[in-house]
């Protein structure tokens, strides 16, 4: 907006600000939902000038260009012609840019003092009374938000390539990791039946969605014979910051828990070694405590089974919901993360998900995952956070069945993250707040035609990203009252300056595909 704000104070006629505007009729917008920075729009400067496409008859001559107008795009697609795209109108821009072109024609042809009249022959939109630092303004703010040329055959190449992993690569690191893990997991059982010896695939792995070497893998831990968790008055927990994503685990004494002398059971949840007693027959299931003996029994277990010399187990950091372990095999390692959770402790579906109106996913879906039931991770100290990674599986399979390339976008997405971005910016932005942003967009564009271009697909992506970027705010999919992304000033500012590279790829995004021989 300093680009605006910059013309304004040259002459006062231009105001300050962008409108947006539109309606359904723009194809983009979801019915019934009005979303800050998701909803595509186009905008109009209030005062001092007009853009229009006067008629399109002109270009109907070209193959490539339809001879009706439509109303389209994210706010970058700024008035570009429509084009044709499996046999349907789809939103999509135009390269080279021609707006962008005439405004670059005219600031060579024109001298400081003579205002601008006229009217653009390759895109029939009309330029009034510009002086050349209004236009020059405008030229700058086109190639801001304008996406450079991008070869569909390029970035297929890429995914090809680059980014999917070969089979055998990962059927081998599968065949070195899950045997070991459920050997380890069945010797915890046996030393504490509180925790399961069954292995629930999770993350990038289960979801289909891993890219670069086969190296990392998430599995879930079921508690077993979790009681019923109580509501408690939260005033009680000084910790506690009314967070959405974060609830205390309180259970009450179960005469089941008690041995005959009334002491708790060893392997209860109300003993001493995972909980807190707050008050008469009332305890705090404690996370610390939990992944502390969970972290106590897998050495155990990995001595017992003398696999030290090819398993090691890191240190837990408080925050992280994981144990991780590194499985040694020749030259590789293997990353393993083990999460313990509590599975759908609830009887009820209490969030406020879905969102009145949207389309996406279909009534048949949000009922499966409503009966999943929302999940805990132990990731605070005192608290235990949500987890929807198996209700996130459900949605994904299946993602694609109409044919569109979502699931390819995002992985493409998270390549160039891990290859450009991740060694300066780290947990600014992880491969998780990729998957929000898709889960969002499949909401926003629930129509398939909207997904039916490589292309498309992955511009829509990371126009997203720059949204959420900019606006440092990123909503949780299932809990939107909470930011994803950190909000200190630190954060903050590595925000932007994340926000500013993603718009380099946005400019030059081949410079980001190149492909290894």
């Amino acid at each position: 907006m300093s680009l605006l704000q910059g013309v304004n104070g040259m002459d006062p006629n231009f105001a300050s600000y962008f409108v947006r505007y539109g309606s359904y009729t723009d194809r983009l917008v979801t019915p019934g939902r009005a979303y800050p920075r998701v909803v595509p729009v186009k905008y109009f400067h209030p005062y001092g000038w007009k853009v229009h496409l006067s008629s399109t008859n002109s270009v109907s001559q070209y193959p490539s260009f339809t001879s009706s107008a439509i109303r389209y795009g994210n706010y970058t697609d700024r008035l570009l012609p429509g084009v044709k795209v499996c046999r349907k109108i789809v939103p999509m821009k135009v390269e080279p840019n021609p707006i962008a072109n005439f405004l670059k024609r005219l600031l060579s042809e024109t001298d400081d003092e003579t205002p601008i009249k006229t009217t653009s022959p390759e895109t029939q939109h009309y330029f009034t009374n510009f002086s050349k630092p209004q236009t020059q303004l405008l030229y700058d703010i086109s190639q801001e938000d304008s996406w450079g040329y991008l070869d569909s055959k390029i970035l297929s190449k890429f995914l090809d390539t680059e980014v999917r992993i070969p089979r055998n690569s990962t059927k081998k690191a599968v065949h070195n990791v899950i045997p070991k893990m459920q050997a380890v997991l069945q010797v915890v059982n046996k030393q504490d039946p509180r925790f399961s010896s069954e292995l629930v695939s999770s993350g990038s792995y289960n979801d289909k969605l891993q890219v670069g070497d086969p190296d990392e893998f998430d599995f879930l831990v079921p508690l077993e014979d979790f009681p019923e968790i109580f509501p408690t008055d939260t005033n009680d927990i000084p910790e506690y910051d009314a967070d959405r994503d974060r609830v205390p685990v309180v259970v009450k004494q179960n005469y089941a828990f008690l041995l005959e002398d009334g002491a708790a059971s060893l392997f209860s949840w109300i003993s001493k070694d995972v909980s807190d007693h707050m008050d008469i027959n009332t305890y705090l299931v404690n996370p610390i405590k939990v992944m502390s003996l969970f972290k106590k029994y897998i050495r155990k277990a990995v001595k017992h089974l003398e696999l030290t010399d090819c398993i090691t187990v890191c240190n837990h950091y408080q925050g992280t919901p994981a144990l991780t372990l590194i499985v040694q095999q020749g030259n590789t390692e293997t990353n393993v993360d083990l999460v313990p959770f509590i599975k759908d402790p609830y009887n009820y579906w209490h969030l406020e998900w879905p969102r009145e109106g949207s389309t996406w996913p279909s009534a048949e879906k949000i009922d499966e995952c409503k009966m999943m039931g929302v999940d805990l991770v132990a990731k605070e100290t005192v608290f235990w956070r949500y987890s929807f990674s198996r209700i996130e599986k459900f949605l994904l399979e299946g993602i694609d069945a109409d044919g569109g390339f979502r699931k390819a976008s995002l992985r493409i997405l998270k390549k160039i993250r891990i290859d450009y971005w991740e060694s300066r910016f780290r947990k600014v932005l992880v491969s998780y707040h990729l998957k929000v942003i898709l889960f969002w967009a499949c909401e926003n564009y629930p129509d398939s035609d909207f997904w039916c271009d490589l292309n498309t697909s992955f511009r829509r992506l990371v126009d997203d990203l720059i949204d959420y970027l900019s606006e440092t705010n990123l909503p949780h999919y299932f809990v939107d009252e909470v930011n994803m992304f950190k909000t200190d000033n630190d954060s903050k500012l590595k925000l932007q300056e994340l926000c500013e590279e993603v718009k380099k790829l946005r400019r030059n995004p081949e410079q980001y595909l190149s492909i290894e021989d």
